[in-house]
């Protein structure tokens, strides 16, 4: 609720979130500044984009590594604006995800 604001970032995050958790199987559907999603079993692995948006890859990388498929993710360098180490921090938590 009230996401609204999400759409005046770097990137529109609803839209853009909306369009790459489809790519995953997801079930988004967005009414106004209100966003549903569903969880469901991942059923498919396509390459996902992150709308040049550090925040954008940075919560597909964690939905990618969460749903268990492989995932190839365009723009991943985004993420140099806001937290340059975020993939090794987040290969040092790779034991953990499992």
């Amino acid at each position: 609720r009230n996401a609204g604001r999400l759409r005046l970032k770097e990137s529109d995050r609803i839209e853009a979130m909306q369009t790459e958790l489809r790519k995953m199987g997801a079930r988004i559907e967005v009414d106004g500044d209100t966003v549903h999603i569903q969880g469901v079993a991942p059923t498919r692995e396509a390459p996902l984009s992150g709308h040049n948006d550090h925040r954008i890859v940075m919560a597909l990388a964690v939905a990618a590594i969460a749903s268990g498929l492989p995932a190839l993710l365009c723009g991943a360098e985004a993420v140099d604006k806001s937290w340059p180490a975020f993939w090794s921090v987040l290969r040092g938590l790779a034991p953990r995800w499992n």
